[in-house]
C-alpha cells in the first residue's frame, strides 16, 4: 500500500535582497509570493520526500541542508530525498555560498550561512515537512514513461533575412554538425561593452541590463556548449546515457530523461531540473 500527503509553503522576498546570479544584483520589485510544494510518499517499510520549489535552491551546502532538514523533519532516509527546482532568474540567494558553489565547484563540506530568505524557506520547509509526515493517507499511484524530442542546445536560428527564430533539435540538425550558436561571439562582445547584445540562447534581454552584466549571465551556458559542441564534432554523442534512472519507494526504477514539476497548478508553467542530493 502507498500513502501520501502533499503540502505547499510559500517563501516572500524583500526588495534589496541579493538575487542569484554572477553579480548578486539586488531585487528590485516583489511581485508576490514563491510557492514551493512538498510531497512525501511511504510503502513497503520507505519514505521518498519529493520538493518542488519555485526558486533556484541548489548548490553543494544546499544539497547538505535539504538532506538534513528533511531527513529529520519528514523522517526518511537522506538517500531519499529528491528537490526538483525551478530554472529561473528572478531568484533569491540563499545562502553566502559562491556561484561555483552551484555548479558543483567548491568543496562539499565548505560552510555556509544562510540568508534571511534562505532561513525563512528552511524554517518553512521543516515545519510543512513534518506536519505532513503525521498525514499520510492511503492512494491509488500511476505512471508512464515518456520522451522528450524537442531540446537543443543552440535556441536562436538565425534566417537570411535577419530575423530570429526559437531553434529546435530538427531545426539544428539541418544546420550541420559544425553550429557552434552564438554564445562565445556574445560573450566577447558583450565583455567588452558592445550595447547591441540584447539576444542570446533565446533570450531576449532588456537595455536596464548591462552589456558586462548579460555577458555574465550567459557565461555559464557556454560550458554546456562548447561540451556538445566538442562530443557531436568527435562523433561520441553516442556515449552520452539517454536516460536517467531513479530508485523510488518500493524499488521501481523509473527511466526519466526530463522530468516536469508543476507546482502552481497551471498549465505551461516552468519546466524544473531535477537534482538529487548525493
Amino acid at each position: 500500500m502507498i500513502r501520501v500527503a502533499a503540502g505547499s509553503f510559500d517563501t516572500w522576498e524583500t526588495v534589496g535582497m541579493p538575487s542569484v546570479n554572477q553579480t548578486a544584483a539586488p531585487i528590485e520589485k516583489v511581485f508576490g509570493p514563491l510557492r514551493t510544494a512538498v510531497l512525501i510518499l511511504a510503502g513497503d517499510g520507505e519514505r521518498i520526500c519529493l520538493v518542488a520549489p519555485n526558486l533556484m535552491a541548489y548548490s553543494q551546502g544546499l544539497d547538505r541542508l535539504f538532506q538534513k532538514v528533511l531527513g529529520d523533519a519528514a523522517r526518511v532516509d537522506p538517500s531519499r530525498v529528491m528537490v526538483i527546482h525551478s530554472h529561473n532568474h528572478t531568484s533569491p540567494k540563499m545562502s553566502d555560498e559562491p556561484p561555483e558553489a552551484e555548479w558543483g565547484e567548491t568543496e562539499r563540506d565548505m560552510p555556509l550561512t544562510l540568508t534571511p530568505v534562505g532561513e525563512q524557506f528552511f524554517d518553512k520547509l521543516a515545519a510543512t515537512a513534518t506536519r505532513l509526515a503525521d498525514q499520510l493517507q492511503p492512494v491509488s499511484l500511476s505512471w508512464a514513461v515518456g520522451e522528450e524530442t524537442t531540446l537543443s542546445y543552440n535556441r536562436k536560428g538565425r534566417r537570411a533575412d535577419g530575423t530570429t527564430y526559437l531553434m529546435r533539435e530538427p531545426n539544428r540538425l539541418k544546420l550541420g554538425p559544425d553550429s557552434s550558436g552564438e554564445i562565445d561571439d556574445f560573450i566577447r562582445r558583450a565583455e567588452a561593452g558592445d550595447p547591441n547584445t540584447l539576444d542570446c540562447v533565446g533570450l531576449n534581454f532588456t537595455e536596464a541590463l548591462s552589456p558586462r552584466y548579460l555577458a555574465a549571465l550567459v557565461r555559464p551556458v557556454q560550458r554546456w556548449n562548447q561540451w556538445a559542441r566538442e562530443i557531436r564534432l568527435s562523433g561520441t554523442t553516442e556515449s552520452v546515457p539517454q536516460q536517467l534512472e531513479m530508485e523510488c519507494c518500493g524499488s521501481a526504477t523509473w527511466p526519466s530523461p526530463v522530468c516536469r514539476a508543476n507546482p502552481s497548478g497551471r498549465s505551461g508553467s516552468r519546466s524544473g531540473a531535477i537534482r538529487r542530493p548525493h
